[in-house]
């Protein structure tokens, strides 16, 4: 008994050791992947391309978007995922001929499911492009859900590693609020703990950072989760930054209101608040600052001839 009690022992050690082992193992590195499959990637690039040359012609024609759905159709998402991100991403400047809307998005539904995930992470600038084309066609179809999954599974491709944040990741929550959404999109924000950034390897930009956490901070106000909404917006309010973004703007406004809402007081910026976001604060706003007056002087009725005014 006590040998088998010790073999456990042994079995257990080895099995949290692996886990560790994992856990210490570095984030996935573009120069390290390229190296690894350039002999691989670009010969079928170069096929891929010259083909598309020769297949699809003149860009703006009507008939371009068929003519790449036909090639690309010829390709296999696992072995050609850098390739078939490289003409989606091209064809993502030119506009789609409505006939073939759903087969486009069904076709990158397609493939992301078997997109090989080394070479998308590599096609991460590409990968942006495809995504920002289906946020086009979900808010210009008026039917956010139709890519919405698509979306969602873009954002766990992409990302090097679980809680690593994405430029899919806000497109996904754009969706969600243009879709009314809002369980929908909390459940995914909870499910996904954003804990590391890495532009290299997903190509994510500071407007990136700043519009998740505030489309995140507008889903949790519309489930009167004001603590996580304030939680969201202060991680755009304390955002390094030179400039003021339009984001920031909003969502310190937003900030100061829900503040009032969940803590009965004016809203407090922490110490490491960035200085442009400080010195906006400081200058004088004066609806919101009679909204602040009025609300702490519990003034109900001037509140309410403030929020009816028409300006």
């Amino acid at each position: 008994p006590r040998q088998r009690e010790m073999n456990n022992e042994i079995i257990e050690y080895i099995t949290l050791e692996r886990h560790n082992r994992n856990l210490r193992k570095p984030p996935i590195e573009l120069s390290d992947v390229w190296k690894s499959m350039n002999h691989m990637i670009l010969p079928k690039t170069d096929v891929i391309l010259s083909a598309a040359v020769t297949t699809i012609g003149d860009p703006n024609s009507p008939t371009n978007t068929t003519q790449l759905l036909n090639l690309l159709n010829s390709l296999s998402p696992s072995e050609h995922t850098f390739g078939i991100s490289i003409l989606l991403g091209l064809q993502s400047s030119i506009p789609i001929n409505q006939s073939c809307v759903k087969s486009y998005v069904n076709f990158v539904k397609q493939f992301y499911e078997f997109a090989n995930k080394d070479e998308f992470i590599i096609a991460c600038n590409e990968v942006r492009k495809i995504s920002q084309k289906l946020v086009s066609i979900g808010l210009g179809t008026q039917q956010p859900r139709s890519v919405l999954n698509t979306l969602i599974k873009c954002s766990s491709l992409s990302a090097p590693t679980p809680h690593c944040l994405t430029p899919a990741h806000s497109f996904v929550l754009q969706l969600c609020i243009a879709g009314e959404m809002f369980a929908f999109a909390v459940a995914y924000i909870r499910k996904h703990d954003i804990l590391e950034i890495n532009p290299k390897l997903t190509h994510l930009s500071s407007l990136d950072y700043l519009t998740y956490f505030y489309y995140s901070g507008l889903c949790f106000i519309a489930m009167k989760d004001f603590q996580s909404a304030l939680n969201a917006f202060m991680q755009v309010i304390c955002a390094p930054a030179n400039e003021l973004s339009q984001v920031a703007i909003s969502t310190v406004k937003k900030a100061r209101l829900v503040a009032l809402i969940h803590h009965g007081k004016p809203l407090h910026l922490p110490k490491h608040t960035s200085l442009a976001v400080t010195r906006f604060c400081m200058q004088e706003s004066p609806v919101y600052d009679d909204i602040v007056k009025h609300f702490v002087a519990a003034d109900m009725q001037a509140l309410l001839n403030l929020l009816q005014s028409p300006s």
